[in-house]
C-alpha cells in the first residue's frame, strides 16, 4: 500500500510540472530561445585604402606681446652687482603695496621684492639700485627725516 501510494504521488507531480508544459505551447523552448541576434560584422577598410587628407597649413600666429609684470613684483635680471634700500619687511602683501605707493608718491622708485613661499613669503619693500652705497646712504637719511620710512637696510641687488 506504501508503494502504491508514493508512486501515485510521483505521477501526480510530473503531471503537474509537465503537462502545462507540453500543454501551453510556450514551453520550455519559448522560454529559452535558441536563436541570438548578432549584429553584422564591421567592415573595416585597409589603411591602405583610406584617403588621408591633405595637411592644410595655417598661418603662425602674430606673437603675443606678454603684458608687463606689475612695477612692484618686476626685478630685472643683471650680472651687475649694485646695491639697494630696503625701507620695509611685510608679511601682508597689502602692507607692502600700500607702502610702495606711499614712497612712489613721493617720487622714490619704490619696488617689492617677494621671498619664499606659502605661509612663510615675505614682502620686502625696496627702492631703487645704485652702484654706490652713498647714494642710497643719503637717501635713507632723507627719507628717515621725512617720516616716510624708519632707518632702511642697504642690501645687494638683485
Amino acid at each position: 500500500m506504501k508503494q502504491r501510494l508514493l508512486g501515485a504521488i510521483i505521477i501526480v507531480a510530473l503531471m503537474v510540472i509537465l503537462v502545462p508544459e507540453w500543454l501551453d505551447g510556450s514551453g520550455h523552448r519559448s522560454r529559452y530561445p535558441k536563436t541570438v541576434e548578432i549584429p553584422p560584422e564591421p567592415v573595416i577598410k585597409p589603411i591602405q585604402d583610406i584617403p588621408v587628407p591633405a595637411p592644410v597649413v595655417q598661418p603662425a600666429p602674430a606673437p603675443k606681446p606678454e603684458s608687463p609684470k606689475p612695477a612692484e613684483t618686476f626685478i630685472p635680471k643683471t650680472d651687475v652687482t649694485g646695491w639697494t634700500l630696503q625701507v620695509g619687511s611685510f608679511k601682508d602683501k597689502d602692507n607692502a603695496r600700500t607702502k610702495v605707493d606711499q614712497l612712489k608718491a613721493a617720487g622714490y622708485p619704490a619696488y617689492v621684492d617677494t621671498r619664499g613661499a606659502n605661509s612663510h613669503t615675505q614682502y620686502r619693500v625696496r627702492i631703487g639700485s645704485a652702484a654706490e652705497k652713498q647714494s642710497l646712504e643719503k637717501m635713507n637719511a632723507k627719507l628717515q627725516s621725512s617720516g616716510l620710512a624708519g632707518k632702511g637696510l642697504i642690501v645687494r641687488y638683485p
